[in-house]
């Protein structure tokens, strides 16, 4: 591994891999965690930009003369960053967003905890939810996909040669959208079985008005989701093991968009 001559134009090219480095580690989940401190991630983040400045063949030839000109460039790494932090991130977004709702239908929504990769407030099953899918993620080796699409990102979007077509916000799009998909896949049998058992709170609650269904049926609410939820977790990792395949498609088809 031979190191290149350090000059001006060497030095923006290594500025602008800093850039996006630091955008998708510091947004995706593991490595952007609040749990490491910051005393480690900048040192971490240096020294992969520093690998990669030193493996990978940058085209400086068009690189601009002027700080102006150099503006540019860097907003075109942020958009590269956030877009491929989007498609990961969205994937936990939709299992937290399923656990924060079947918590909701429980009665749970005022019952919250404290995120530590976050340090916002969450329900606790949808932090339960998001725990469980970053296991999940570690076992089937997301966080090396995390960096071989960060790897591949360079290969085929070098540096300061960003040209996005239409197709990228459509994937983004996309991709925000599966957020959704994701969220009822995993909460579908929790929604329907708390639907019907308030449904038919309802109509006992019209038919035997002495019955107080406000205090019968909070901890049955709560009894019967946690008996669904804890049964559909066996769904989780069929549904997850396909979205994180599709995952490094999506990255793929992503960086060819650009």
């Amino acid at each position: 591994m031979t190191i290149p001559s350090f000059n001006t134009m060497e030095f923006m090219a290594f500025i602008l891999i800093l850039i996006r480095i630091s955008i998708i580690l510091a947004a995706v989940p593991i490595f952007g965690s609040r749990l490491i401190p910051t005393q480690i991630k900048i040192p971490m983040f240096m020294v992969m930009s520093l690998f990669l400045w030193t493996a990978i063949k940058v085209d400086v030839s068009y690189f601009p003369n002027s700080f102006i000109g150099f503006v540019p460039l860097i907003l075109g790494e942020v958009f590269i960053g956030l877009a491929l932090a989007l498609l990961i991130r969205t994937i936990f977004a939709g299992v937290q967003l399923a656990g924060q709702y079947i918590g909701y239908q429980m009665g749970m929504a005022i019952a919250n905890v404290i995120d530590p990769q976050t340090g916002t407030q969450v329900s606790i099953l949808s932090e339960f939810s998001h725990v469980l899918v970053l296991f999940m993620f570690l076992a089937f080796n997301g966080h090396y996909l995390i960096i071989k699409g960060l790897v591949e990102s360079f290969n085929l979007v070098s540096p300061g040669h960003l040209f996005p077509s239409s197709g990228v916000f459509d994937i983004v799009s996309g991709s925000a959208a599966k957020m959704f998909v994701i969220a009822v896949k995993i909460g579908a049998a929790p929604f329907a079985v708390l639907f019907f058992t308030k449904v038919s709170m309802g109509i006992i609650a019209k038919t035997v008005p002495q019955m107080n269904v406000l205090f019968v049926g909070m901890p049955l609410y709560i009894m019967i989701g946690l008996l669904v939820f804890g049964l559909s977790l066996t769904f989780f990792p069929p549904i997850l093991g396909r979205v994180f395949s599709d995952l490094d498609l999506s990255i793929l088809n992503l960086l060819q968009a650009m």
